[in-house]
């Protein structure tokens, strides 16, 4: 698990510049980040982004990736920032 500041810096990023993400031309939830030249988007769901801000250094945070193909069709990296709580909530 990761601060966001370390999730940045592993993935080459200085700062995080979030936009609304839309489906349908409506706006949702997730909020993303495009680095066109290097094909990498970066989502965090705004629950997840309002944590984040109040609690700059907690650890809770990990990184979840997919390759994806684009609607041009070309590849990129997708990233998508997660808060893990430590708390079980099921047993299996």
């Amino acid at each position: 698990m990761a601060t966001i500041a370390q999730i940045k810096s592993g993935l080459g990023i200085v700062t995080l510049n979030l936009q609304r993400a839309t489906k349908d031309g409506e706006p949702t939830e997730w909020l993303r980040h495009w680095d066109n030249d290097r094909r990498i988007a970066v989502s965090i769901h705004e629950d997840t982004l309002a944590f984040a801000k109040e609690n700059p250094m907690d650890e809770h945070f990990i990184t979840q990736h997919e390759t994806r193909e684009s609607q041009a069709g070309g590849m990129y990296d997708a990233y998508r920032i997660v808060k893990v709580t430590t708390d079980i909530e099921a047993t299996l």
